[in-house]
């Protein structure tokens, strides 16, 4: 139904949000996903939305009581460009050099497809772990 009456979003994108394990549980077991009636509660320096991270480095700083870089994978319906201004979302700066942060103000427009749950073992080298090695 949103392809016919918004045929100007026509890209889907991956996006991450961090949340601690109760809350990101509670999300991916709602059929709707996400609700803008819980926005806010974490702050909203760019106002009501849900935020999400454009890759993985400032979502893994909100997995509270779960293993550092715990998030949850989503889908995301965009125009081509996310960089123009659009009332379905906003994108700014989060601690780097580059809009790393995408605010959605439109819940209809995403897809939980789950949590992503780091693995324990630690990286050593080039796929080898610490329990390979």
């Amino acid at each position: 139904k949103l392809r016919r009456t918004r045929p100007e979003l026509k890209r889907v994108r991956i996006v991450t949000h961090g949340t601690s394990g109760r809350a990101s549980n509670k999300i991916s077991q709602d059929v709707n996903g996400f609700s803008l009636c819980n926005a806010g509660q974490h702050g909203e320096i760019k106002g009501r939305g849900i935020y999400c991270s454009l890759g993985d480095v400032v979502s893994t700083e909100y997995s509270a009581g779960e293993p550092k870089g715990t998030m949850l994978l989503i889908l995301l319906l965009t125009t081509d460009n996310i960089d123009e201004k659009y009332g379905s979302w906003t994108k700014y700066e989060f601690g780097t050099k580059f809009e790393n942060v995408i605010v959605i103000h439109e819940s209809c427009l995403m897809l939980v497809l789950g949590k992503v749950v780091p693995s324990s073992s630690r990286t050593i080298d080039r796929g080898r772990t610490e329990d390979s090695a």
